[in-house]
């Protein structure tokens, strides 16, 4: 199937043809696998981890260490998507970042594992949240990069599953 004709809408030039199902799902693995990581280790490993290091100050420790997340995450988030929509790497614009952040967050996890005291484990989960943010804005941006406008919607809400 084709998109309408094309009226000048640079959305409609490059995004010609219509998605399949299969296609979307592809599309949305990606945030799948970080939402199954994310639950886990947000509600359960880091909770545990933290009281390792801090057992009786385990909820400030807790609430100290996602605030810097969330603080990063305000930051690194339009930053990265702001540099990704310039991009001219011959990877293409979001590929860089996406991998980047792979990256990182590989690191960053072995690191969490590892982390002899609390200092270290804050230092590794802002580093996952950089990581995180570096290469989900990217990511997010495909929809409107790749699918054509008429299927973004139900692309979106590939995401949401």
């Amino acid at each position: 199937d084709i998109e309408e004709e094309d009226d000048g809408d640079p959305d409609k030039r490059r995004n010609k043809r219509l998605w399949s199902s299969y296609e979307m799902f592809g599309l949305s693995v990606y945030w799948f696998g970080w939402s199954a990581l994310m639950g886990p280790l947000l509600l359960v490993v880091l909770p545990l981890f933290v009281a390792k290091f801090a057992e009786k100050s385990k909820n400030s420790v807790l609430g100290n260490t996602l605030i810097y997340g969330s603080i990063v995450a305000v930051i690194v988030a339009p930053l990265s998507g702001s540099l990704s929509d310039t991009c001219t790497h011959q990877w293409g614009r979001r590929s860089p970042f996406i991998a980047t952040g792979i990256i990182m967050a590989s690191v960053a996890l072995v690191f969490m594992a590892v982390a002899g005291s609390v200092t270290q484990l804050k230092a590794a989960f802002v580093i996952l949240s950089i990581a995180n943010n570096i290469s989900m804005s990217p990511y997010t941006a495909l929809v409107p990069d790749l699918v054509p406008p008429s299927q973004r919607g139900v692309a979106s809400s590939w995401l949401g599953v």
